[in-house]
């Protein structure tokens, strides 16, 4: 059936009218979004409690290290993994505890692709398949450096032996059903182009055999000044961008930072993190994860290295905001009909802050509002008569949308507005008894009679005016039957709404309760 538009909010000292339907409380669930990962190795797992409260964040990864004759310290790492965290292991088949720390032959990358470790290969695997927990396994990272066992150009090796070698390792690791282990590929980032070309085209297994592009790269600062090799400071776009790059335009696999940290000396280690975070969304928006190398080593790459660079490591990795405003539309009603102008009252709220609150009519843009109230008076007169979704959308400064949606009925057969708003004497100013003139029209129904039967005020207000009242016919095309009602205002109130209900008659005899039976009565 058609109804009647039955909530009239009145506004007066200045006398305005507006008119709105009331109220749902329906809200939108929140919505998460994956965030960005912040790892960090650190040489003790106890210590991992420390960090996290220095830098008021919890880490997502958990990274250590291991070489290929030792176990897996299942003990020390269930408990961050029980926390959700993911441990991410670096392998290096190696002895370190040699004399030689890079000329080792029997660690040649051709005898592991011949077998001569598939028993350690094989205990790995099981052992961190029966570990049940994610695990990133990162075996023989920057083996395009020179400086390790398994380079692809040290130890006697050939750069032809490295691919080999890595899915030898990966296929023992399917045999054992190691499902809960992702491989992160991770070589050394190239700084320029053509190395960052000939790394992935000489060391890349394929994405069959990987899950993850990682990359190592450091800020040396100015702190190496050898015959061999004078660092110089460098942002972590000079580092990373290249092989980013390339990396990315020849590979879909997710991208993540397996070692990285910045020296202090040569220049503003804080600016140094606070740019390199502000960099990942912006230029390397496929980096999912980075792993913070926390440790003083070759220098002091730890984030507590000076009380400047803590408090800007405290400030740029803070965890993302992945919490969507909260929004509801708190008037109209699901379901009520709407004509004319109508006032869509929402209301949204955020973890942090909304930024602005969209009001869609369908898939129409209806209004924009950047700050509260997020009212808006919604013109019914440009959509077509019929079911319509009132979708209300909140934002927050991170992109993050909540959305409230509810169902109306656009129905612009019949209007009512409020035509004059008035105080009839001196007498019912002093008593505050306000009067305001209504007229109710018809664009295709005829009304036979139409009778106000009871109304509900909010502000205090209250109707004085006796009702049953008998408005008259409403015949299509005329100007309609209009019709006075008196308001008690107590002092102080400016404003008010009033709910009306009626009865209306057809000419075909049908009766209508508009816009429902009067609770009162």
């Amino acid at each position: 059936m058609s109804s009647l538009r039955s909530l009239i909010t009145i506004a007066f000292l200045p006398l305005l009218l507006a008119g709105v339907l009331m109220v749902s409380n329906d809200s939108a669930d929140a919505a998460t979004a994956p965030g960005f990962k912040l790892g960090v190795f650190l040489e003790n797992p106890g210590d991992l409690g420390s960090f996290e409260n220095d830098t008021g964040r919890a880490v997502d990864i958990f990274h250590s290290f291991y070489a290929i004759g030792d176990d897996f310290n299942a003990g020390a790492l269930r408990s961050i993994s029980q926390q959700g965290k993911i441990i991410m292991v670096t392998w290096e088949p190696w002895d370190p505890g040699a004399a030689d720390l890079i000329n080792q032959p029997d660690y040649q990358l051709r005898n592991i692709t011949s077998g001569n470790f598939d028993g350690d290969i094989h205990r790995w695997a099981r052992q961190l398949r029966d570990f049940g927990y994610p695990v990133r396994f990162r075996p023989m990272p920057e083996m395009n450096g020179d400086w390790t066992v398994w380079s692809g150009t040290a130890n006697g090796n050939q750069p032809s032996d490295f691919i080999p070698a890595w899915r030898h390792i990966h296929d023992i690791f399917v045999q054992e059903g190691a499902a809960n282990v992702e491989f992160v590929w991770s070589p050394n980032a190239n700084s320029d182009a053509a190395g960052a070309a000939g790394t992935f085209s000489t060391y890349y297994p394929g994405d069959a055999y990987i899950d993850y592009l990682g990359l190592d790269g450091y800020n040396w600062g100015t702190t190496q000044n050898t015959p061999e090799w004078t660092s110089v400071w460098r942002d972590f776009a000079a580092i990373f961008g290249p092989s980013y790059d390339e990396f990315t335009a020849r590979s879909g696999k997710p991208v993540m930072v397996c070692e990285t940290a910045s020296a202090e000396l040569g220049g503003s280690k804080p600016g140094w993190i606070t740019d390199t975070f502000a960099s990942l969304p912006v230029r390397f928006p496929r980096i999912e994860s980075l792993v913070w190398f926390d440790t003083n080593k070759e220098t002091d790459w730890r984030v507590n290295s000076s009380p400047g660079s803590l408090e800007a490591f405290r400030n740029a990795a803070k965890a993302p905001d992945v919490t969507a405003p909260t929004v509801s539309i708190d008037s109209p009603l699901p379901g009520a009909s709407l004509s004319d102008t109508v006032t869509v009252v929402t209301a949204a709220s955020d973890n942090d802050a909304v930024s602005r609150v969209e009001l869609y009519v369908g898939d129409n843009l209806a209004g924009v509002r950047t700050a509260a109230p997020y009212d808006f008076d919604l013109a019914t007169g440009g959509f077509a008569s019929g079911p319509h979704v009132l979708r209300a959308v909140a934002y927050d400064a991170a992109g993050n949308a909540g959305t409230a949606e509810i169902g109306v009925v656009i129905d612009n057969n019949f209007g009512i507005a409020a035509t004059n708003i008035y105080w009839s004497s001196y007498a019912d100013y002093q008593s505050g008894e306000l009067s305001v003139d209504y007229r109710i029209t018809s664009q295709e129904v005829f009304i036979q009679e139409l009778t106000i039967v009871g109304s509900i005020e909010s502000g205090g207000a209250a109707m004085t005016t006796p009702l049953p009242l008998a408005t008259g016919i409403v015949d299509p095309g005329s100007q309609g039957s209009s019709f006075t009602l008196k308001y008690r205002i107590p002092q102080g109130v400016d404003s008010f709404r009033s709910t009306l209900f009626a009865t209306a008659m057809a000419g075909s005899g049908e009766t209508y309760l508009i816009p429902a039976p009067y609770p009162g009565g």
